[in-house]
């Protein structure tokens, strides 16, 4: 697994790249494409997303933004979902609107290799769309920030 730390989702283009630098100086991201181009990015164009350092059962790598599925490891008739969230200090998995608001980070770390990313936030706004998350997440979500606040 290769070590990254940030992916960026440029707004206009739809479109995941690996981020390369960023300036803060002129406030700008340049990422790199998979043809090795460069392109350079104001912050408003692009929403920075953190890799976990886990892994899903396919072993592509989980990041914040990401949807996971997984199975209720004591009720597997059971489908469970939730987002990668950053919170302050560490990744939470949104799960609210199931049995809970907020799985914590050992969870996310203990279980991530039974886990399955089937999307993201960005790629796949319908799977936000099956009644799993409730507005009340996303308030909380909203109160306390991620990376773009």
């Amino acid at each position: 697994m290769k070590n990254r730390i940030l992916r960026a989702w440029v707004k206009k283009q739809e479109k995941y790249y690996q981020v390369k630098q960023i300036n803060f100086a002129s406030k700008t991201i340049t990422v790199k494409d998979f043809l090795i181009k460069e392109k350079t990015f104001k912050f408003n164009e692009v929403v920075l997303e953190r890799y976990t350092r886990l892994a899903d059962m396919k072993e592509r790598q989980i990041c914040e933004g990401d949807i996971l599925h997984w199975h209720n490891p004591t009720n597997f008739s059971v489908d469970n979902y939730g987002i990668v969230r950053w919170l302050t200090i560490s990744f939470l998995l949104d799960t609210s609107g199931k049995w809970a608001l907020y799985k914590p980070a050992h969870f996310l770390e203990n279980y991530a290799c039974r886990m399955e990313i089937v999307g993201n936030i960005h790629q796949n706004p319908e799977l936000l769309q099956k009644n799993i998350w409730d507005s009340t997440a996303d308030n909380v979500w909203k109160k306390f920030g991620g990376l773009n606040g």
